[in-house]
């Protein structure tokens, strides 16, 4: 692989195009994670939603019983080299860096030291606090 093109593959790892790819393969994840509630979530109105945005993007875990109301979300945003997760309620923030991993593939490195995650670990990461911890608190 020495003749490989690392300066073309990293410039198409940017953070408008890992946005797009996320907001892709994250629009699937709320869809099996809708088709995967237990009964118990599914009685108490929980659904998550997702929505789209050009710079933004927002996973949701809504309880619908006694009136809509917002459990958890995680929003994210591109930043100058990567890409940002907030959350509500308040967490501490997930800020990712691009690079290449050791096959040229795009992933995202969130903590100095650490192997780089591919996409799917990110989404892991940064969702399963939305998708399997925002309603612990509740009376389910």
């Amino acid at each position: 692989m020495s003749d490989f093109d690392w300066v073309t593959a990293r410039s198409k790892c940017s953070p408008d195009s890992a946005l797009k790819m996320l907001g892709e393969q994250i629009e699937i994840d709320v869809a099996k994670r809708n088709e995967l509630l237990s009964p118990t979530e599914m009685r108490y109105g929980i659904k998550f939603q997702y929505t789209p945005g050009a710079i933004a993007l927002r996973v949701d875990c809504h309880q619908s019983l006694g009136g809509l109301s917002l459990i958890g979300s995680a929003v994210f945003s591109q930043t100058e080299d990567g890409i940002r997760v907030a959350y509500r309620p308040h967490r501490d923030e997930i800020i990712g860096v691009l690079t290449l991993d050791n096959d040229g593939k795009c992933c995202i490195r969130v903590r100095e030291g650490y192997d780089p995650l591919n996409f799917w670990q990110f989404r892991k990461l940064a969702l399963e606090a939305v998708f399997f911890e925002a309603t612990k608190g509740l009376s389910l």
